[in-house]
């Protein structure tokens, strides 16, 4: 039997799917940016702003997530 998931489920992990998400624009974009660059010879002009932008996001999702877990952030 399938547990069938909650809007509350979805709402509550909203901040590790914003991650997620990031994360996975994040890798197709640089893997765009090395074709485009390298094989094409015509790199993206925004590609590094737009890089950072997904890093931004997921580092402030991810950390408010582990803030909220009560998980130790260390290096």
């Amino acid at each position: 039997m399938e547990k069938k998931i909650s809007a509350k489920e979805i709402v509550m992990n909203l901040d590790i799917i914003v991650a997620s998400a990031a994360l996975v624009v994040l890798v197709v974009l640089t893997f765009l940016g090395v074709i485009m660059r390298y094989l094409v010879g015509q790199p993206f002009t925004w590609m590094e702003e737009l890089q950072l932008f997904c890093m931004v996001w997921i580092v402030f999702a991810a950390g408010g997530r582990s803030l909220s877990d009560r998980e130790p952030c260390s290096y």
